[in-house]
């Protein structure tokens, strides 16, 4: 196979792992090289899993992250708060474009829907270790969801069986399977808020760029955030409740949108749909088209 001289190779993480590869194929193509970062690795599994930085392969990422910081023509990173980090290590900080995540323009509301029966919160998304659930479980299965108040799912995973069982029985709780996002898109404004869940872990300082904010913000729907303080769209825009991702605060906080009219959802809403312009695919990738041509 002959492969054809490439102009810009850009390798997104994770993995990090091709980067030697990358590197070569820069030198003999003389190409340009874009490291696109979603995900802080290695820190993802030293926070999340309680990996040791001493572990070989811990400490093989650590090596491979700096070298591609050093080597990178431009540095792309989803996550708004990552500077600090990524610079620390670049040291140029000219590389680094912060272009995060978004959704298409197709997928924005024109007009707000208001909802009647039952407050219906939806989590569209994987069920597993990172998705941060188990303090939402913890508090639905108590079974002190008000009345008013459903809680739908939407997604699969290698937890969601046992998340079945625990809930199984429980009123107004419903499982979903995934659906096509296009297909989730069209049902997002039946519902009255989307729920996004983080750990409680200072890998999170660096940002958050869930695909889950913006199709929600996209949708009109506000956002019931379980993430502490970190800076997301919820902290930013006030296009939701952020609250911390424990059991009694997740209860305090659909307690609270349990007694509040439709109107103020809307509201909400309103400030996320607001802001979802500069995050759509077509101006993200303007972003991104930007840089293409610095190199010319």
């Amino acid at each position: 196979y002959n492969l054809k001289k490439p102009d810009i190779i850009i390798l997104s993480s994770m993995s990090i792992f091709p980067l030697p590869v990358v590197l070569l194929l820069k030198k003999y193509f003389g190409a340009k090289f874009i490291f696109e970062i979603r995900d802080l690795w290695p820190l993802t599994p030293i926070y999340l899993k309680g990996v040791s930085k001493n572990n070989v392969l811990i400490k093989l990422m650590f090596y491979l992250e700096k070298l591609a910081f050093k080597k990178a023509d431009h540095i792309v990173s989803t996550l708004e708060e990552s500077r600090a980090y990524i610079d620390s290590i670049s040291n140029r900080p000219n590389k680094l474009k912060i272009i995060p995540n978004g959704t298409s323009s197709y997928y924005i509301q024109n007009k707000l829907k208001i909802n009647k029966g039952n407050i219906k919160i939806v989590y569209a998304g994987s069920f597993g270790i990172a998705n941060a659930l188990d303090p939402l479980i913890e508090f639905l299965e108590k079974n002190k969801l008000p009345e008013n108040v459903e809680f739908h799912f939407y997604g699969d995973g290698y937890e969601k069986q046992q998340v079945e069982e625990k809930l199984k029985g429980l009123k107004n709780i419903l499982f979903n399977n995934k659906i096509p996002r296009d297909q989730l898109i069209k049902i997002l404004p039946d519902f009255d808020f989307g729920y996004v869940a983080w750990h409680n872990v200072s890998l999170y300082d660096y940002g958050v760029s869930g695909q889950k904010y913006y199709d929600y913000m996209a949708s009109g729907l506000p956002i019931l955030s379980a993430s502490g303080k970190i800076k997301d769209s919820v902290y930013k825009f006030g296009c939701g409740l952020q609250f911390e991702n424990n059991s009694k605060a997740i209860e305090n906080g659909i307690l609270k949108i349990s007694k509040m009219k439709r109107q103020d959802f809307r509201l909400m809403g309103q400030k996320g749909l607001d802001q979802i312009q500069n995050y759509t695919y077509e101006n993200l990738a303007k972003k991104y088209i930007a840089i293409f041509n610095n190199f010319e």
